[in-house]
């Protein structure tokens, strides 16, 4: 289980995306990131790995030579595959895209997406999360050398070769006003419009607290959010400020609850 943060469009996108990864932290503490995108478009990727992992990239992301962030992706991980390294932590990317995950892959499905990558070299070691980016960014190389253009319609293609329970949110550094996220099985995901004007989805409403009022459930499926929030926004909930960290379910561990 891990835990998902991605906003766009906030002034503040740096202090939220860290604040919001600090109320998810014990959904894992294997390795942490975030990838922060500014508003002339620089981008930039920090991790962290080894327990706990959110100190420390909370301390990496205090040098004054991070940039001041308008949207951006963060991650929490615990580990189910791959080593416990910076290389395997989140955000993943590839070319253009940049993606965060939860979830799992089905090994079939896995299988297929290696197998699309006959001209890339894919190490041993890598986890689903990084060869399904990949194997998006390649799809979406061929449909732009056809003349067709990236939309739902494009993700909701591809996600076809995908099966499994799995939470993605990727953002195209080229267009960082927009977030494509995908629902499957029984994943969850919810969007928010921040009282900063931000949009923002995450695995937890808990992670809301003090940046939205109110929050959505995402659907199953694939969704395409930009910053218009006429064009997303369902029955809202509201967010609760005094919210709990996640249960246990009588569980020593959150994440025994989840299995």
């Amino acid at each position: 289980m891990c835990g998902i943060f991605g906003v766009i469009g906030s002034e503040q996108a740096r202090t939220h995306l860290m604040a919001g990864l600090e109320v998810m932290s014990p959904r894992g503490t294997d390795s942490a990131g975030v990838l922060l995108v500014g508003s002339e478009g620089r981008s930039q990727i920090c991790k962290a790995a080894g327990r706990p992992a959110f100190p420390t990239l909370r301390s990496k992301l205090t040098r004054e030579d991070m940039i001041a962030a308008v949207s951006g992706l963060g991650h929490i991980r615990w580990a189910t595959q791959g080593m416990v390294t910076e290389a395997n932590a989140h955000p993943h990317r590839s070319g253009i895209w940049a993606v965060v995950h939860n979830g799992n892959i089905d090994h079939a499905s896995l299988e297929a997406l290696r197998t699309s990558l006959v001209m890339d070299v894919i190490g041993d070691d890598a986890t689903d999360t990084s060869i399904f980016v990949m194997a998006w960014s390649r799809f979406c190389e061929a449909e732009q050398a056809a003349g067709r253009e990236i939309t739902r319609t494009t993700f909701e293609a591809f996600l076809t070769r995908v099966e499994g329970t799995n939470a993605f949110v990727l953002m195209n550094l080229t267009q960082p006003q927009q977030l494509f996220v995908a629902v499957q099985g029984a994943a969850e995901l919810y969007v928010a419009c921040g009282t900063d004007g931000g949009v923002y989805v995450v695995s937890s409403p808990g992670a809301l607290q003090g940046i939205a009022t109110t929050y959505t459930a995402i659907a199953p499926g694939a969704h395409v959010f930009t910053s218009d929030q006429s064009s997303w926004l369902g029955e809202a909930r509201v967010v609760d400020l005094g919210a709990p960290p996640p249960s246990t379910h009588g569980f020593d561990h959150i994440m025994a609850a989840e299995l």
